[in-house]
């Protein structure tokens, strides 16, 4: 090829210009191929102006997921598919354009029935220039939102949740047919065995006493053992510490670094509270990973003597306490909540403190009489 028909083709001159008809073929190429990827993606694809409430395009996919054609769901605002949700889903668009892109699975959308879909939205901040009226052109912010039902996933997980309640039951109830109740049998036994004894007075007597009280002690520690044996199920057969680690590490990723700490003697707590403890981490690290684009969380597990203390801090962006405050007692998207009931009904409570810019931290607290962790029965549950 010559170097007359190089250029005639587009490529850079010495000059280092292009040939204007190539450039506008590549832009109609681009153009050809994002639409392709737009109108054929398996999500459903919304651009939206959060602060006009405005939906700007939608691909097939949204409209089947929705039920409404496409030129019905551009003439409808947003607030038209999050009727209830507008100041979490602003909340949400403002931290889309402060970092450039995010994540939650704490919205829904309402469809054209009336129907209400769990949903899965990962979303990016992509900026425009248009006309105003004046004829300048002005920049504007819009978000492009990939949108996913995950009404079978919530479907799935509300199944294992009764599952695993089934099993407790279950477990539950083979630790009482096995122990509590052969326990009581025997008690019941001793007693009308006693009768006679009793009545006749004597060492016989206050021997076959001593016997039913014995009985009775070992029946009200394996009640214990039963009750604190909870931490079978969540915990997995590990230790408290180690459940926190694991839970920890799983959070790791490459645009975000963790860090695990123990502080005082660890020791056996009773399992409702190691259950809520774990519990509580998780759901503390669901909301850094959905909510704080953050680079770095610290969980934090202190023990001390009169009870348990768990902190999970990051250096994300933070919130304003209010707005998932009144989100949760609305819908209960953020968890905080169930958190704090948690920590509440094992006479405990949380602490969340949190401003935009400045990270999130969040403190549970849970009393434990130091008896209580110590017993010995608890360390026979493990078993």
């Amino acid at each position: 090829m010559s170097e007359q028909d190089f250029h005639q083709y587009g490529a850079p001159s010495r000059t280092g210009h292009h040939h204007p008809a190539l450039i506008q073929s590549v832009s109609n190429d681009k153009e050809e191929i994002y639409q392709t990827v737009f109108d054929h993606s398996n999500d459903a694809i919304f651009v939206i102006d959060p602060v006009e409430d405005r939906i700007v395009d939608a691909n097939p996919k949204a409209s089947a997921m929705l039920g409404y054609s496409r030129a019905e769901l551009l003439s409808l605002p947003v607030s038209a598919i999050h009727p209830n949700e507008m100041a979490v889903l602003q909340a949400f668009a403002q931290s889309v354009f402060d970092n450039g892109r995010g994540w939650t699975d704490e919205l829904t959308c309402r469809t054209k029935l009336g129907n209400i879909l769990p949903a899965e939205m990962s979303a990016s901040s992509i900026q425009i220039a248009s006309q105003n009226s004046l004829g300048q052109i002005v920049e504007g912010h819009l978000i492009i939102a990939m949108v996913r039902d995950i009404t079978e996933r919530r479907q799935a997980e509300a199944a294992e949740r009764e599952l695993a309640l089934v099993e407790e039951r279950n477990r539950l109830a083979r630790e009482i047919h096995d122990s509590l109740a052969q326990s009581l049998t025997a008690i019941i036994w001793l007693l009308n065995a006693s009768e006679l004894t009793v009545k006749a007075g004597g060492d016989a007597a206050l021997e076959s006493l001593n016997k039913v009280r014995d009985l009775a002690k070992e029946s009200l520690q394996e009640a214990r053992r039963s009750v604190w044996d909870l931490r079978s199920g969540p915990l997995k057969g590990l230790s408290l510490v180690e459940a926190l680690e694991q839970e920890t590490a799983k959070t790791t990723g490459l645009n975000l670094g963790t860090a695990f700490n123990v502080t005082g003697k660890e020791r056996v707590m009773p399992g409702g509270v190691e259950s809520a403890v774990l519990r509580i981490c998780q759901e503390g690290l669901a909301n850094v990973l959905k909510h704080a684009n953050a680079s770095r969380v610290t969980v934090t597990v202190a023990y001390g003597k009169t009870g348990i203390e768990l902190t999970v801090s990051d250096n994300g962006i933070g919130f304003d306490t209010e707005i998932p405050l009144q989100w949760d007692k609305d819908k209960g998207g953020f968890g905080l909540i169930s958190m704090r009931e948690r920590a509440q009904l094992l006479g405990g409570g949380l602490t969340v403190k949190s401003s935009l810019g400045n990270g999130t931290n969040v403190v549970a607290a849970i009393p434990v009489p130091p008896e209580t962790g110590t017993t010995p029965e608890v360390n026979n549950a493990q078993g």
